[in-house]
């Protein structure tokens, strides 16, 4: 299905991206650490004003590996 293709793509760039400058947010969400702007309960603004989702599971460790931005 197209679902299950994106996120086989998604996993294939997971694999080649450097995991110290990016953090899975979401099952369908990989941000650059550099580029987070602010954080919201369930979704991550980045840089340009682009939100993506943010899980539950991944909260704690974007704001542990982001440090002090803007909630």
């Amino acid at each position: 299905t197209r679902r299950s293709s994106d996120l086989l793509s998604l996993i294939h760039y997971e694999s080649r991206i450097d995991p110290r400058s990016f953090q899975r947010t979401h099952r369908s969400a990989i941000v650059s650490l550099a580029h987070v702007a602010r954080i919201h309960a369930d979704e991550i603004e980045v840089t340009g004003g682009l939100r993506v989702p943010l899980s539950r599971r991944s909260r704690g460790e974007v704001k542990l590996r982001v440090g002090d931005v803007p909630r």
